[in-house]
Order: structure tokens, then C-alpha cells, then sequence
């Protein structure tokens, strides 16, 4: 029992289900005790471009998830054993309950409620505080299936770099590919934000100015977001560059000797544990950062501020205690 408890495996194992049982708390509250109905635009229309975007992505998104499915379940059938792309795709789609813990102290991150939506499960979540998220838009075609998209593809783009950049630049210490790794995790979600910024799907009205792209426009971006999310997409894609000869990363370690069924069962827990803990610490700093964002400055239209208290040239949803302190 001893040598069972000092493996790697049984400890990110059970962070995973525990992230595991959070989440299914969270999704049985939000169905008995919330309101899963659509949200809507709103009185400002929608301009036509956007309609066009939000369509094309929920067409193209889950199209490519599908591709992405097919290509992993075949990767598997062929190696007769489950892949860690595998691990990383299931991974993210455990870690998909936490897309609005960005907000969870201070709203200022909006999806256009013009996106296939049902209103959120945030306000289930144990310890949430920021207001008018009772009706806050989950786009579920877009997401649900961008989210693990995303970390799969991320990661795969990343250890390509790594693969390249490794001999070319002399960089054989490990501190140094990851630190390549996060760089390329940081310009990409600066590209694939500033895709969803740009198109009128997505916006940050909140944010602290002085670290913003593009601040005072409604397409202005945080740079913090992208440091703080290519991150966890940097470390990500590390474990999968860092892999045994065996396709382990360093949160399965202690896997062998384990009946097949337990070992696999760890294995998905252990990548769904670390993928959820990275996420979720990201979260709880971009929340940190947003709590000093500027007031908002400019007019939302109502597809992009659903019924979330966004009054311009006042704070921006506070929360309980802030309203307190006033």
C-alpha cells in the first residue's frame, strides 16, 4: 500500500476525481437548481458579419473536433492501447466545466449570446461571488468542442516547435524547452483570441489598460490572458514533448505493475487532474489581475453584455463584497 501511495499517478489521480466529482456536482446543480434556457441578443441587432462568423465556427469547430476524434480513435485501434493524445483530448473536455472560472471574482469576459448557448453553469460553482451570471451565455456547439480541440492541437503545434527549435538553438536543459514552449502557448492564444475578438464572438470590456492590445476598442485584448493561458497550454504541450519510450508523461509515473483496467483508469484521472489544476490556477490569477481592471469605457451591444450588470463608466460587475465596501 505504501509503495501504491508514492506513485505520481495515484496522487494526480486523485486530484483528477476529485475534479472529476466537482464537476458533476456543478452540472446536476446547474439542471435542477439552475436555469438551462438559450439566452438572448438582446435589443441591439446583430450586425451581419458576426452572424456570419458565429455560424462558419459552429459549422467548422465541431467539424474539426470530429476529424480530430476519428484521427485519435484510430491512432489508438492501431497501437492496440490508448495514446496519450487520447489522454490530452479526454483531459480537456474534463477540464471544459471550468470555461467561465475566468470570471469568477469579476466578470468582464463575454461570449455573443447570438452563439447556440444554454445560460451557464458558473454560478453553481462552490465559492462563485461575481453577479449577473444568472444569465451569462455557454455557446455548448462551440465550446464543448473547441475546448479539448484546442488543447490537442496546441500541444501538438508546440512539440513540433520544440522538436525544431531543440537542436537548431542548442537548448537541451528542460527549464529552457518549456520556457520555448510557453512563449509558443502565448502566441498562440493571442492568434486564436484575437480571431474570436475580432470577429464580434467574444469580448473583454474589463481589463487592465495599461497590459491591453488594442485598449479602449471592443476588440481590446489582455496580454495577460495570453501569458496566462499559453502557459498552461506551454506546460501541456511539454508533458507530450516529455514523454517515455512508453508514451508516459511525468504525471503517469508509477503506472506499471497495475492491472490494465486500474492503470488506465489512473492514467485518465492523473491528465484530467494536472489539466484541471493548470487551468484552474490560471484562472485564479487572471481573476487576481482582473480585480484592478479599468471601468468600462465604451457602449456593449447587448448580444455581447447579455444581462450582466455592464453599466458604462462604472465598475464592472462587482461582486457581493466590493458592493460592500462602497
Amino acid at each position: 500500500m505504501r509503495s501504491l501511495i508514492s506513485r505520481p499517478i495515484v496522487w494526480w489521480a486523485l486530484l483528477g476525481a476529485a475534479f472529476v466529482i466537482l464537476q458533476l456536482y456543478v452540472y446536476a446543480a446547474w439542471l435542477l437548481r439552475g436555469d438551462p434556457a438559450p439566452v438572448g441578443t438582446g435589443d441591439d441587432p446583430v450586425p451581419r458579419g458576426v452572424r456570419v462568423w458565429a455560424w462558419l465556427f459552429q459549422v467548422l469547430v465541431p467539424c474539426a473536433f470530429v476529424l480530430c476524434l476519428v484521427h485519435v480513435v484510430r491512432d489508438c485501434r492501431a497501437r492496440r492501447r490508448l495514446s496519450f493524445d487520447a489522454l490530452l483530448l479526454g483531459g480537456w473536455f474534463l477540464v471544459y466545466w471550468q470555461d467561465h472560472m475566468p470570471v469568477l471574482w469579476r466578470a468582464d469576459f463575454f461570449y455573443s449570446s447570438y452563439l447556440a448557448n444554454l445560460s451557464s453553469w458558473a454560478p453553481q460553482v462552490p465559492g462563485w461571488v461575481s453577479r449577473g451570471d444568472d444569465r451569462t451565455p455557454a455557446p455548448l456547439l462551440l465550446t464543448s468542442t473547441l475546448f479539448p480541440l484546442l488543447g490537442l492541437c496546441t500541444a501538438v503545434v508546440i512539440c513540433a516547435v520544440l522538436r525544431r527549435c531543440a537542436p537548431v538553438c542548442s537548448l537541451s536543459s528542460r527549464p529552457a524547452l518549456v520556457a520555448v514552449a510557453i512563449v509558443t502557448g502565448t502566441v498562440l492564444d493571442l492568434v486564436c483570441e484575437s480571431a474570436l475578438l475580432l470577429t464580434g464572438l467574444i469580448s473583454y470590456p474589463g481589463t487592465v489598460g495599461a497590459l491591453t492590445l488594442w485598449s479602449g476598442q471592443p476588440y481590446q485584448f489582455p496580454l495577460y490572458e495570453a501569458v496566462l493561458l499559453g502557459s498552461v497550454w506551454g506546460v501541456a504541450g511539454s508533458l507530450r514533448f516529455f514523454r517515455t519510450a512508453q508514451d508516459r508523461s511525468a504525471v503517469e509515473r508509477g503506472d506499471t505493475g497495475l492491472p490494465p483496467r486500474v492503470a488506465v483508469t489512473l492514467r485518465i484521472l492523473a491528465v484530467a487532474g494536472v489539466l484541471n489544476f493548470l487551468f484552474l490556477s490560471y484562472a485564479l490569477l487572471f481573476n487576481t489581475i482582473s480585480l484592478h481592471g479599468d471601468p468600462v469605457d465604451q457602449d456593449r451591444p447587448s448580444h455581447l453584455s447579455s444581462t450582466r450588470c455592464l453599466t458604462p463608466g462604472q465598475p464592472l460587475c462587482v461582486s457581493p463584497a466590493e458592493e460592500a465596501d462602497r
